[in-house]
């Protein structure tokens, strides 16, 4: 069996039944229970890997990696073995407390995240050594023969052997909602898209009408559904955490020019190197911004608690600051923009002209179907009965042949008091190719080669407005005794057309404005057509509707890319990687992205993003991948979202400047005071501790309001500002710490080391 794992699965969708038999070595009776159990220990158990919670001790021992607890500790035990027992003290304190919240909030958030959905069924139908037999999903191995029939979830990626009018939603997986045909065939060309191969089954799709037997080709960790679930991708730290860890080391970096320095003024002046030892690792505590962790993460929670009233659920705190600072959102279509809901939007004649008789037709064909009705039927049969509550269905039917990836139409034949009527209904090139007559109102025509171009282009013309389009043809009066088979397929009666949309949800419109108003660029990443991604983003205000497709990506280097989303906000028919590629790229150019979807084939891009949003009905693995969901379904609270993300960066930002210029200001104070006074102008223990006091009332942050105009752009980490800020309110703060040593010094007479701890 080793063999099975060298072949692609474009390769596997183009062998024949017998090659693909041979080639997983077994046979339409399916596996010995021997076997089955050798090939469960060859490839494990049919289950994906899912994230187990961390530990106490490793969520410990992470909560206090961080630069400025790391550079703590070492002060700490250097003032333990030097015998500063109080100084050691004070330092474990301000460990202990920024860790300790550190470890509370993460915590919480890590349990929150921990909510994985088991996407096998509890079993299977495989045949075993013949007989069908009931076993569990997990259990399935490379070369079980299972069973398929309408309602069933595939457990396994599978290649079809036999099947009948089988048509699988692959929704969770690339986003289309459109249900797709599949049936056992050997494809001369190659597919890019493994969701487009024919004879390929995916774990995770669902089988909506029909059955088949099928071919176990992959489980567990080698499934397609695997790749997208787990695959973490390689990217650069996201915005926060880059920005934070640049802002630590700066502050680090100052500290280690600076301390020495005053190490050495001291000793030199003073002549006892002990005393400026510790004095040294004093002011080293003084400039550490040690409760910074505290401050962020109370912002955050603060930030949290402020989304969670407007029904924002934040799993990952920093995703708050992230939403912020977010420059560019990539958004799927089907259930974030639209309703991922069809209506029927349209019923129209030879002319496009709007015909109830159309809507009759199309009315009986769905409903008088015994099979399995798609989104599209549902649409027809909601839609009619709504306008035509008191109609019955008094018919008998005398045949149906069933939709199949062939015929692309659905034909029914029936019967009531009046007569007999046969109805097809399905894709335009197909229904028009079994015509030879059109009806006009009450006319019924000669089809003409006039009359086809004319209906190509009433068929185009409605086809550019974004809808699906679908066509109407019938013949009345049959003779019961002929072959639907062949009544069906030829000599019918052009009826008109029927369109079809998934409307733009009301609130995505003007969420998408006030996003462009806060410089927030939106980009449509979709697995969807590109006529109908323009469509909705023609509705939803999006200005430039070029689009590209996956296809046309995948013949372009990284750099073209980059040039085509700086130009363009429409991207479709997309595969999962596809959208984490064109997240990668957009990060790339320095622009912080978010992603919103609700699809499984969406978890690839959400862990790629900055910051990943989900919504209320999104499925329960792509909101395990999410940072942030959305309870509501207003998209207006997305707007919240950052604006709530932009005012916690700022009051985060407040703090950070105002303790970078603070502990300059004391370190310049100390140092020329130091230079001035025969003694210490400060013991380290009175550094320690006003430095903790300091940090404590910069706990009222959170709080602080912030000016409209910040709000206007996306916030990001700035350095420059912040050493400008620094240098200019540093030496103004030392000035008033000079003066209050002169006011010790001259006006109470604090002259020797003996009086320091006067005050």
């Amino acid at each position: 069996m080793a063999k099975t794992i060298k072949m692609t699965l474009n390769q596997i969708n183009q062998l024949t039944q017998k090659a693909s038999l041979e080639h997983f070595e077994t046979d339409k009776k399916g596996l010995s229970r021997q076997q089955r159990t050798a090939r469960l220990q060859t490839y494990g158990e049919n289950t994906i890997q899912k994230r187990q919670q961390r530990s106490l001790l490793r969520a410990s021992w992470q909560s206090v990696q961080d630069p400025f607890i790391g550079v703590l500790a070492v002060l700490m035990i250097i003032s333990w073995l030097s015998r500063d027992i109080d100084g050691a003290i004070v330092m474990l304190i301000m460990i202990v407390v920024s860790s300790s919240i550190r470890f509370v909030q993460e915590r919480k958030s890590e349990q929150a995240s921990i909510a994985l959905q088991a996407m096998l069924a509890k079993t299977s139908r495989v045949v075993i050594e013949g007989q069908p037999t009931e076993v569990a999903a997990q259990s399935l191995v490379p070369g079980d023969i299972v069973q398929l029939q309408t309602g069933d979830l595939v457990n396994a990626d599978l290649k079809i052997l036999a099947s009948r009018d089988l048509q699988i939603n692959q929704s969770s997986l690339t986003g289309e909602s459109k249900p797709v045909s599949k049936r056992i065939t050997a494809q001369a060309t190659d597919v890019t898209n493994v969701a487009d191969m024919a004879s390929l089954l995916l774990m995770g799709s669902t089988v909506v009408n029909g059955q088949a037997t099928a071919l176990v080709i992959a489980t567990g960790q080698a499934t397609c559904f695997s790749a997208i679930v787990t695959t973490e991708p390689k990217s650069r730290p996201n915005q926060f955490d880059a920005g934070l860890k640049h802002i630590s080391w700066l502050l680090i970096r100052m500290m280690l020019v600076l301390v020495p320095f005053v190490f050495v003024i001291n000793g030199v002046t003073k002549g006892d190197w002990q005393q400026s030892f510790f004095f040294a690792i004093a002011v080293a505590v003084g400039l550490t911004p040690e409760m910074l962790p505290m401050i962020v993460n109370s912002n955050l929670a603060k930030g949290s608690v402020v989304l969670s009233q407007q029904q924002v659920i934040v799993k990952q705190l920093k995703a708050i600051q992230n939403l912020g600072a977010m420059s560019v959102l990539c958004t799927d279509k089907t259930g974030t923009l639209t309703e991922d809901h069809i209506k029927l939007m349209y019923y129209a004649d030879i002319l496009g002209e709007r015909d109830v008789q159309v809507l009759r037709l199309a009315y009986l064909n769905a409903k008088g179907q015994s099979g399995w009705q798609n989104l599209l039927d549902e649409a027809i049969i909601h839609y009619y009965e709504q306008d035509q509550p008191n109609d019955d269905f008094p018919y008998q039917k005398l045949g149906e042949i069933p939709f199949n990836f062939e015929r692309r139409r659905l034909t029914v034949w029936l019967k009531n008091h009046a007569g007999n009527q046969l109805v097809t209904k399905g894709a335009f090139e197909e229904v028009l190719a079994t015509c030879s007559q059109v009806r006009l109102a009450d006319q019924i025509e000669p089809l003409t080669e006039v009359q086809k171009q004319n209906l190509v282009a009433v068929h185009d013309r409605l086809a550019q407005q974004g809808m699906r389009m679908l066509a109407v043809a019938y013949q009345d009066d049959l003779a019961e005794t002929a072959s639907i088979d062949h009544v069906g397929n030829q000599g019918l009666i052009f009826a008109g057309f029927l369109g079809f949309l998934d409307p733009p949800k009301q609130s995505a419109i003007s969420a998408i404005q006030q996003l462009q108003a806060h410089q927030v660029a939106v980009k449509i990443l979709t697995g969807d057509s590109a006529l109908t991604t323009q469509q909705v983003a023609q509705k939803v205000g999006i200005q430039n509707l070029a689009v590209t497709t996956g296809e046309m990506l995948e013949t372009l280097t990284d750099a073209q890319v980059s040039e085509l989303l700086t130009e363009q906000a429409l991207f479709a028919k997309l595969a999962p990687l596809q959208k984490a590629r064109l997240i990668r790229l957009l990060q790339a150019q320095g622009e912080v992205v978010g992603f919103m979807g609700d699809g499984i084939n969406d978890t690839t891009a959400l862990k790629q993003a900055d910051v990943g949003i989900s919504v209320d009905n999104a499925a329960d693995l792509t909101k395990d991948a999410s940072d942030v969901i959305l309870l509501e379904k207003d998209l207006n609270v997305l707007e919240h979202g950052v604006l709530e993300g932009r005012r916690v960066f700022i009051n985060m930002y407040k703090y950070i400047r105002i303790t970078l210029a603070s502990n300059l200001g004391n370190v310049l104070s100390v140092l020329v005071a130091s230079i001035c006074l025969p003694f210490l102008p400060m013991l380290s223990l009175q550094i320690l501790v006003q430095n903790l006091l300091y940090d404590v009332a910069q706990l009222w942050l959170p709080w602080d309001r912030v000016a409209e105009d910040q709000l206007r752009q996306p916030t990001q980490w700035a350095t420059k500002g912040l050493l400008k800020s620094a240098f200019i309110l540093g030496p103004l703060s030392s000035m008033v710490d000079i003066l209050t040593f002169a006011i010790l010094w001259f006006g109470f007479g604090l002259q020797t080391s003996a009086q320091q701890g006067a005050f």
